[in-house]
């Protein structure tokens, strides 16, 4: 019952960071690019033969006002307006206006501010990166309980160690992903929270507690362990 209670959880949650992630598709806004922190964007409406081109709203990715009835520039058979309050990570929406001959004409565009600059995970890639996420901390919660157990208990082997080791690897890797492809700072803030406490749990613990189990059934037994036990088998 917990683990489809589990699951459920889990899907709730992914369906929601989609459709967190794909808002600005009901504006059927034109992807204007995908920029560093602090960039300067130069936005451009290409509305030729118009008297004039305004930026009606420029919103914040939390949906707040950043500019509002903003007067673009003439340029030719252009208009543009340059942006420089992007230090906020997110999705950031415009909404223009120009006149074209009879009838007024509405442009709709949003721009990407990430980390790196580079675009973010597609839907499949963060569903793939959060399943993942779910998964690893899942396990790294398990093994911390069982390495801790085995360090009590003096029963650590070679095994442990790699296995213990290969999870923290795994979660450097996740974290590199959430820093590359996810605008969202949940999973690289959590994911950070996670490297500081396993960084002890999985990568110092295991190892101190195998030279422990190894001293201490060498010094039991009067003679070196074998390979068997050092390699993981039980020791007796």
């Amino acid at each position: 019952m917990k683990k489809y209670f589990f699951f459920l959880v889990s899907i709730l949650f992914l369906i929601g960071i989609v459709q967190a992630t794909t808002v600005y598709n009901i504006y059927n806004a034109y992807y204007y690019g995908t920029f560093k922190p602090n960039s300067e964007i130069n936005i451009i409406n290409p509305c030729s033969n118009s008297s004039f081109s305004n930026i009606t709203t420029l919103l914040y990715p939390n949906r707040t006002t950043a500019k509002q009835n903003i007067i673009m520039t003439k340029n030719l058979d252009s208009y543009n307006y340059t942006f420089k309050d992007t230090n906020t990570l997110g999705v950031y929406l415009v909404f223009m206006v120009c006149d074209k001959e009879y009838y007024l004409d509405d442009y709709y565009l949003y721009f990407l501010i990430t980390r790196t600059g580079q675009t973010p995970a597609d839907d499949n890639l963060l569903i793939f990166i959060y399943l993942i996420f779910i998964m690893i901390i899942s396990l790294l919660i398990y093994t911390m309980v069982i390495n801790v157990a085995k360090t009590a208990t003096i029963e650590t082997t070679v095994s442990d160690v790699a296995i213990s080791w290969g999870l923290y690897f795994v979660m450097l890797t996740l974290y590199y992903l959430a820093r590359v492809y996810i605008i969202d700072d949940f999973i690289l803030n959590f994911s950070g929270i996670f490297l500081s406490i396993t960084a002890f749990t999985h990568v110092v613990l295991p190892l101190i507690s195998l030279i422990l189990t190894m001293f201490i059934r060498s010094t039991e037994k009067k003679r070196l362990i074998s390979v068997n036990e050092f390699t993981g088998r039980p020791f007796r």
